[in-house]
């Protein structure tokens, strides 16, 4: 016979004391890794965070959103050797975000890889693409 614990009943076993010092443990560790973070490495977080949030704008806007899909698209066209994957009414971008090159990967895996310096990591799926 097999006893099968979900995380839901293993928190609810754990005490309320064990839980505190739990968090309190993860606040300390949290604490300790940005203290130990190096100049360079906070400066590209907040840049990766500040791009993210651009990011994230542009997505709110209906006609920045059609903008940045023609950009997409157009880059696309001119590296992929499979065209009808950009005439696809459900597709998905996936940005990977370094310093010097952005990743741009459709669903069948076709991966675009562009040499300007912009973005990391973040995914939007276009659901009015066929609108």
């Amino acid at each position: 016979k097999m006893i099968v614990f979900d995380t839901l009943s293993l928190e609810s076993i754990e005490s309320e004391g064990s839980r505190e010092q739990r968090l309190e443990d993860d606040r300390i560790r949290h604490a300790f890794s940005r203290i130990l973070e190096s100049d360079d490495s906070r400066e590209q977080r907040l840049e990766d965070d500040r791009i993210r949030h651009a990011f994230s704008r542009i997505l709110e806007s209906e006609g920045l959103k059609q903008r940045l899909k023609m950009i997409v698209f157009d880059t696309l066209s001119r590296e992929a050797k499979n065209q009808t994957i950009l005439e696809s009414a459900d597709w998905k971008v996936i940005v990977i975000i370094t310093k010097n090159n952005v990743n741009l990967k459709l669903k069948n895996n076709m991966t675009s890889v562009l040499q300007n310096n912009v973005i990391d990591i973040m995914s939007h799926k276009d659901k009015e693409s066929s609108a």
